[in-house]
């Protein structure tokens, strides 16, 4: 995906069965098409490492 103009998004992201622990953050997508989610706030007891997740 080539954009004419890198995109950047503030707002709010939580995991698909989490989704009542939002957390704020910016979502950046380069003119190449990278994409990069940036949390504002971290807490370590909010997440799991990803071995114990199911990505989809």
């Amino acid at each position: 995906m080539r954009l004419s103009e890198p995109i950047e998004k503030h707002g709010f992201f939580w995991l698909p069965d989490d989704a009542e622990n939002k957390i704020p953050g910016i979502l950046r997508i380069s003119e190449s098409g990278e994409i990069t989610v940036e949390i504002s706030q971290f807490s370590e007891s909010r997440f799991y490492p990803f071995n114990k997740r199911r990505l989809g």
